[in-house]
């Protein structure tokens, strides 16, 4: 005996889109195509539901979405599709799935990897900051016993922002909690009366030429070859006048002025302010430039204007 699925109870109430009144006529081939099909309970209800809703069957009819018919004839969803294709094999009855929807399930995972990817990254970036953070301040207190790590040897980095530390009077008597940090750059003082300090020479062994400081070196990698190459030429404009002349601008700028200062720290400062002063003048001259085309576009109106009212007397 074949399995037929068992209909459900369908109250005694009105079907969406059926006419009590109404009827419907089903040929004879039609209905021994339909016994010879071998419909099963739920294929005839579905067919005879469909006929009630459309009796003469000269057009395409909107039909009740499948979850409605499932309902209106006691069957589930997936029982309704597989009636309406095994209709639709015997020629019995003929629809169109005007709308379809679905869920790509492939994109769906692969927005999700995108999502986690993305997460780890930040999450990632976050804990680099931090630890890049925690290595530039690796350096106060070094050559001081009470402070000395294994990551003594690091050396401080730039930040993007141009700021450096500044370690005041860092090794200086060798306090122990000496971890005064601030936003500005004077490291002149780094290592004075520090037993443990040894100062950088200004010379190499057998060399007349001057050693560049590791914090110039790692200052001018900070810039761009733009901001480098300007900032390099202001340098050479500014020294060019001065009694002993400047053969090596950059070796000139590794090393300390009589004040104990560091000469690139302060004509960077300088060279800056100078931008700042050039940036000004270029606003000004375009908002000149653009007053000036403004008020000879009012003057050539107002003699169009006069020529018109001249014509017109």
């Amino acid at each position: 005996m074949s399995n037929q699925t068992q209909l459900t109870v369908v109250p005694d109430c009105p079907m969406l889109g059926i006419e009590l009144d109404g009827f419907y006529q089903t040929p004879n081939s039609m209905a021994i195509k339909a016994i010879r099909g071998k419909l099963t309970a739920a294929d005839w209800s579905l067919w005879a539901y469909l006929q009630m809703i459309e009796p003469f069957g000269d057009r395409m009819v909107e039909l009740p979405r499948i979850p409605e018919i499932a309902e209106a004839i006691g069957v589930s969803e997936r029982q309704v599709k597989r009636s309406l294709a095994k209709l639709e094999d015997l020629e019995l009855y003929r629809w169109e799935p005007v709308v379809i929807r679905g869920q790509n399930l492939a994109g769906k995972q692969a927005k999700e990897l995108r999502q986690k990817k993305k997460a780890n990254q930040s999450e990632s970036k976050t804990k680099f900051s931090h630890e890049r953070k925690m290595t530039e301040l690796s350096g106060v207190g070094q050559n001081c016993p009470e402070l000395d790590s294994p990551e003594s040897d690091s050396k401080t980095k730039f930040s993007h922002e141009r700021k450096m530390t500044e370690l005041s009077g860092v090794g200086q008597n060798c306090p122990e909690l000496d971890k005064i940090v601030q936003t500005k750059t004077e490291l002149s003082g780094v290592g004075q009366n520090c037993p443990n300090q040894e100062l950088e020479p200004l010379y190499s062994n057998g060399s007349r030429s001057p050693q560049i400081s590791q914090t110039y070196t790692e200052f001018i990698q900070t810039l761009s070859e733009d901001e480098r190459a300007n900032f390099l030429n202001f340098c050479e404009e500014k020294t060019k006048n001065l009694s002993q002349p400047v053969n090596d601008i950059e070796a000139w700028l590794a090393h300390q002025n009589k004040a104990g200062q560091n000469r690139w720290e302060v004509y960077y400062k300088k060279f800056l302010a100078w931008q700042q002063a050039q940036s000004k003048k270029s606003q000004n001259r375009r908002s000149s430039q653009m007053m000036k085309k403004f008020q000879e576009e009012i003057e050539q109106q107002r003699q169009q204007a006069m020529e018109t009212y001249k014509e017109k007397l």
